[in-house]
């Protein structure tokens, strides 16, 4: 009998119940979570930067407030430099004048440069000026000129302007003239005008005070007289020794003065009887000197005498007199002529 054939069914079924099992295993698995792993970085491509676009301005916005303070400079930044007042340009003219030196100044007005710069100076035009040269004016008759008048070098003429050009519009008797300023005396002019404008130097730029002068040495003074009277005069003649000494350790200059007598008759008042002028010479330490005014006749007693010397700068250097009323004022005593009263109280 053949060999009987095996059924290849049952096999075939297990292998697929097998496929289906293990199937539905990994099913159920993938349906329940899973504990988490460790991430793997993914690895991704570089996404290019978009390109931004350019910036606009933004409008400013007035401040409505307290501004708020701007931000403090970088380390890096350098300070502005400060400029101080004395550092700044000064202006060299005023408003309404031209620039250029100051005409205060008088050597600036000695040049015929200066002519434009004195030109917008009005307050320096002298009223006159005088002609240089020989100048002609024309004369004019209902507006059309008639002819010319011939003015002489030195005649004086009004100024009506000086212009920048250098000419200066000049007046003589009603005939106008344009002549060039260079041929008129007005720069001289004007720097005698501005010099005298020229306002006085300060305290601090003034010359300092000259030395104090060291007080001359007094000189001392001794009169003797001597009256002589004739037979059957009637007048009293006196004649007078003034002897001068220099007692100091220094010499003593020359000096001039007066010698100056008094008469007085009773119930009158007071003479002046002599006003004669007096030379001194010099004298060294412990010299002397005799002076003799001229003698002097009196028809009144004698009622004193006075001797004044000054020396070369006025300064009292020896004095003396018996009548100290009537030498009060020593500048009014040397002015008197000698007869006059002298206003002394009555003894």
């Amino acid at each position: 009998m053949p060999p009987r054939l095996r059924n290849p069914l049952p096999p075939l079924l297990a292998i697929a119940s097998a496929i289906l099992s293990a199937g539905l295993i990994v099913w159920a698995a993938r349906q329940r979570p899973s504990a988490p792993g460790p991430a793997v970085p993914a690895t991704a491509e570089p996404t290019p930067a978009p390109t931004a676009p350019p910036p606009q301005e933004e409008p400013v916005a007035e401040p409505t407030g307290t501004p708020a303070p701007p931000p403090p400079p970088s380390a890096a930044a350098e300070p502005s430099p400060v400029i101080s007042a004395d550092e700044l340009p000064l202006p060299t003219s005023s408003p309404g004048e031209p620039a250029g030196p100051s005409p205060l100044l008088s050597p600036l007005l000695a040049i015929p440069g200066d002519l434009p710069a004195l030109a917008g100076l009005p307050r320096y035009w002298p009223a006159k000026v005088k002609l240089l040269a020989p100048a002609r004016f024309p004369v004019f008759l209902n507006g059309v000129e008639a002819g010319t008048i011939q003015v002489p070098a030195g005649a004086l003429v009004t100024l009506r302007k000086l212009r920048a050009d250098g000419q200066a519009e000049v007046e003589r008797q009603g005939a106008f003239a344009t002549l060039p300023a260079t041929a008129t005396d007005v720069l001289a002019r004007a720097q005698a005008l501005a010099a005298a404008v020229t306002p006085a130097p300060s305290a601090a730029t003034a010359s300092p005070a000259p030395e104090k002068r060291k007080a001359p040495p007094p000189l001392q003074i001794v009169v003797t007289r001597s009256r002589q009277t004739g037979a059957g005069a009637a007048r009293a003649r006196w004649s007078f020794k003034v002897r001068l000494s220099n007692p100091s350790s220094e010499p003593a200059a020359a000096a001039a003065g007066r010698f100056f007598a008094f008469s007085r008759k009773p119930g009158e008042p007071l003479l002046l009887a002599a006003n004669e002028p007096l030379t001194a010479p010099a004298l060294e330490p412990g010299g002397t000197a005799t002076l003799e005014p001229p003698a002097l006749k009196l028809d009144a007693p004698l009622d004193g005498y006075a001797v004044l010397l000054r020396d070369a700068q006025g300064a009292v250097v020896g004095s003396l007199s018996t009548r100290e009323s009537a030498t009060a004022d020593w500048a009014a005593l040397e002015a008197a002529r000698p007869g006059s009263p002298l206003a002394t109280p009555a003894p």
